[in-house]
């Protein structure tokens, strides 16, 4: 009977007209009028900071900038901070402001970063609605004498926090007996952690009188904030996610400022490349090899030879064989005497005649000495190539 009663109370504040059931999911969104939105927590913060200034994040908490004397107010659920978000998270608190974070998934590096460890309830029984029962909470430390214990019926609170910095302070419990509210001294600051987001349900807010709860809560944190911050980044990012479960790798690479730039530079390289690279080339010219010279070549290669092996004497009767062919080529000359035709040869050949007499004598000590030396070579070298000029 109990459960009926339930389900009918979730229809009647969910439905629009009567005409279609409640959106029963979890986006603690501050427009959302449907059971877990958040439109009447934040309508019930605004009227618990009558004198301060509300804004609404959408973006990562270490990308804003924060007054002073400030309230930070996030209730998603989950929360999962980047490290950048974790230190100036602590610079916050260390200059006397106050954050205010509710959960039911916390970033296992955010809570070692406080040195805190939570259990959650793993959605205990959430599904099955014969688990549904009156589930409840209380709060420790309200004006009251003995704090009631504020309940709805839906699935019970199991998400607790097991242990904490010795200067926390335990704030709430379940119905367990369990902490699920704490609050953590950090410098000038205190932050505020709640496990159980669906107690700032519209749902949960307006059953019953439990906005008492919610009043005993900010009635304690209100320490004279000008300033609050409503945050709906972390949680438009993880609804945003559960949209689009199966993003691709293009999209991941995009959401981080430095890869999307990265990215886009690269493909206008690609592309600046692609275009260049397409335009029409000329064939490429062969490198045509000049024709070497054979037969200087292999003369070239002789001699080498001859110098090797220090036969100067050898090279210089070879080199009078050709001088002689030479002259015999060049002047018709069947027989002859350097000697005794010097003068002849001197007026056909153009050399003067005491550089024939010279040649002449070198040709004689060539054929008089057994070896010959570098000196001898080369004068005789020297004076055939008068000739061949």
């Amino acid at each position: 009977m109990k459960y009926v009663l339930g389900v009918i109370w979730l229809c009647i504040l969910g439905c629009s007209g009567g005409k279609r059931l409640p959106d029963m999911r979890e986006t603690y969104n501050t427009k959302s009028r449907q059971p877990f939105g958040s439109y009447v927590a934040q309508q019930m913060l605004l009227g618990s900071y009558p004198g301060a200034t509300m804004y609404e994040l959408d973006k990562a908490f270490n990308t804003q900038y924060f007054e002073s004397s400030s309230l930070y107010v996030t209730i998603t659920k989950q929360f999962y901070p980047i490290y950048a978000d974790l230190l100036d998270m602590k610079d916050y608190l260390q200059e006397g402001n106050t954050l205010f974070i509710v959960s039911s998934n916390f970033d296992s590096t955010f809570l070692d970063y406080f040195d805190i460890k939570y259990q959650p309830g793993n959605n205990w029984g959430i599904g099955d609605p014969y688990t549904m029962l009156d589930a409840g909470v209380r709060l420790s430390g309200l004006t009251d004498s003995v704090s009631p214990v504020f309940t709805y019926f839906f699935y019970p609170f199991r998400n607790h926090f097991i242990s904490f910095p010795d200067s926390s302070s335990i704030w709430g419990y379940n119905d367990l007996g369990q902490p699920n509210f704490i609050s953590v001294p950090v410098g000038e600051g205190q932050m505020y952690l709640h496990a159980e987001p669906r107690v700032f349900s519209n749902y949960f807010l307006l059953t019953a009188d439990n906005y008492r709860y919610f009043n005993g809560i900010f009635e304690h944190i209100h320490t004279g904030q000008e300033t609050v911050y409503w945050d709906n980044y972390y949680k438009e990012r993880i609804h945003s996610q559960e949209k689009r479960p199966n993003t691709s790798y293009f999209s991941e690479l995009m959401k981080h400022p430095s890869l999307k730039a990265a990215t886009l530079l690269f493909l206008a390289l690609m592309l600046l490349y692609v275009l260049l690279e397409s335009r029409r080339k000329h064939p490429v010219i062969p490198v045509i090899k000049p024709h070497m010279n054979s037969s200087l070549a292999f003369s070239e290669t002789i001699a080498r030879l001859y110098l090797q092996h220090r036969n100067h004497k050898d090279i210089a009767l070879k080199m009078i064989t050709y001088f002689n062919e030479y002259l015999r080529s060049r002047y018709s000359l069947q027989s002859f005497n350097l000697e005794e035709q010097s003068e002849w040869i001197s007026k056909k050949s153009g050399v003067k005649l005491g550089d024939v007499h010279a040649l002449a004598y070198c040709i004689k000590q060539v054929h008089d000495y057994d070896q010959i030396d570098d000196e001898l070579l080369a004068e005789l070298n020297d004076h055939i190539f008068k000739f061949y000029k």
